[in-house]
């Protein structure tokens, strides 16, 4: 694509139409992100945007916006960025009267921006359900976990069962440790097999917490430590930062 000559480069035969570098870019930007890329990813992201801009095809803002723009910069701690981007998506959607981003926006307002975030949520399912658990693990319910069981959740699976291990862990620490365990240990081996280090980090950061709340330092450290180690960039960002202080605590245990 980048090498066809072509600006605009829409795709024939859908009902919606999106700028297929836009596109591409948005889809690129995520996978970076999830592969453990996150400054690599928000340089996609920010490119992504500045062509749908530069085209000015607000249905191409909208939806880099909503797949990529916002959530990245929320995911690496830009919150102000995120939410500057959200307010342009929800001006964007509306403007447009893009009805499915607007929804998404909405949503996005709850973790993002709470100043955006006083009018009703609209309900909204599948895809934008999955994104808001990897925002926040609250918003975690019985038929994402279902989806997570069956397969069907795909990309997000480690993450859904991540927020489903904070969920037993919050309701009953001590009861349902062994549950929230072996919950992590799938969603690690889940993330692993797809190479999301992304979600990889996190899962094997909740685990640790839990093994360090145990009494377990030793096997904690040994379990985050290597999956740190593999990243290259992003050291600001909040994952990576809890992971520094966790492994930091931990160290010092060992050490006492």
């Amino acid at each position: 694509m980048a090498q066809s000559g072509h600006l605009n480069r829409f795709t024939h035969g859908f009902g919606v139409q999106y700028d297929q570098s836009v596109a591409a870019l948005t889809i690129l930007a995520r996978i970076l992100w999830l592969q453990g890329h996150p400054e690599q990813a928000w340089r996609t992201a920010r490119q992504a945007l500045d062509i749908a801009i530069q085209i000015n095809h607000g249905t191409s803002i909208c939806y880099t916006l909503a797949l990529s723009g916002c959530l990245i910069a929320q995911y690496n701690g830009n919150t102000r960025t995120a939410r500057d981007l959200l307010r342009l998506l929800l001006e964007q959607a509306q403007k447009h009267s893009v009805l499915l981003f607007y929804t998404w926006a909405r949503h996005y307002a709850q973790v993002i921006d709470q100043a955006e975030a006083h009018l009703p949520t609209p309900p909204g399912g599948g895809l934008i359900k999955e994104i808001m658990v990897t925002l926040d693990s609250g918003f975690v319910d019985d038929a994402l976990l279902q989806r997570a069981d069956t397969g069907s959740a795909g990309w997000s699976t480690a993450e859904i069962l991540r927020a489903r291990a904070a969920a037993l862990l919050a309701d009953d620490y001590p009861v349902n440790a062994n549950a929230a365990e072996e919950v992590l240990i799938r969603a690690l081996t889940v993330a692993k097999r797809q190479g999301a280090l992304a979600w990889e980090l996190r899962s094997a950061t909740a685990l640790a917490q839990l093994w360090q709340r145990q009494g377990h330092c030793q096997r904690a450290h040994e379990l985050l430590a290597p999956i740190y180690n593999r990243f290259t960039e992003g050291f600001a960002t909040p994952d990576l930062t809890t992971v520094r202080r966790l492994l930091d605590e931990l160290q010092r245990h060992l050490a006492a």
